[in-house]
């Protein structure tokens, strides 16, 4: 398609949507014939280009329609007075913002009427509030507090012994001390729990000791004593 003679004088002063409506052929063509016009030409042509749009856009922001103001109802100064605001939105189906632009163009009579109404209901609402309250709690009584008994103190008689398990060692009197009372006492003071085998299996265990985990006869355990404990025959005798 060859370009128009014309070509350069219109393009310097339209925008391509209207060389296209009078040359007819499309935006690709225009912009190809535009890539051949010289610097003046193209800068003459942006410019115009630059010029339609922000005159479209001011344009399109000068006829953009406004939200519809809803009207006052014909009652709704009736209603004022005796209803609050928020059955006010419920009664014509509006928002809380409408309902509060209504409400300022209302005389000071009608307003001093509706804030006495409201702090009307306000008291009604907290009537039966205590009301609802007081039938639940007779309703559903709480139950009588019980208190828990008292832990009972148990009193620590002296001279009961220590327990390991089901063994007991009982301590035996200085005066009734023998060497292998005094070396069980030695062993359970820096070693192990120390006692007579025979307080646990019986008669059947007699002469035999518990140190620990270990079984042992009259001489080990007083080996053992003197090994661990540093104990000697003389600290077993009185006097």
């Amino acid at each position: 398609m060859q370009m128009p003679a014309d070509f350069a004088e219109r393009y310097a002063v339209s925008t391509r949507a209207q060389i296209t409506a009078h040359y007819g052929f499309s935006n690709s063509q225009c912009d190809r014939f535009g890539k051949l016009m010289t610097g003046d030409v193209r800068a003459s042509h942006a410019t115009v280009c630059h010029v339609a749009r922000c005159v479209t856009h001011k344009v399109r922001l000068a006829v953009k329609p406004r939200a519809m103001r809803r009207p006052i109802p014909d009652d709704f100064a009736d209603n004022f007075r005796r209803m609050t605001k928020a059955a006010l939105v419920r009664h014509y189906a509006a928002g809380m913002a409408t309902v509060i632009k209504w409400s300022k163009t209302m005389t000071d009579a009608d307003a001093v009427t509706h804030k006495a109404h409201v702090a009307a209901v306000l008291v009604q609402s907290q009537v039966a509030a205590v009301a609802s309250a007081a039938a639940n709690r007779a309703a559903n009584p709480k139950p009588a507090k019980v208190n828990p008994p008292k832990p009972v103190k148990v009193k620590r008689t002296p001279g009961r012994g220590v327990t390991w398990g089901n063994a007991k060692a009982v301590p035996i009197p200085e005066a009734k001390a023998d060497i292998v009372s005094m070396a069980m006492r030695a062993l359970q003071r820096i070693y192990a729990p120390v006692y007579r085998a025979e307080t646990v299996a019986g008669k059947a265990a007699v002469g035999l000791y518990k140190v620990g985990r270990m079984t042992m006869t009259e001489p080990e355990l007083l080996a053992l004593a003197a090994r661990r404990a540093g104990f000697t025959f003389s600290e077993g005798f009185a006097g």
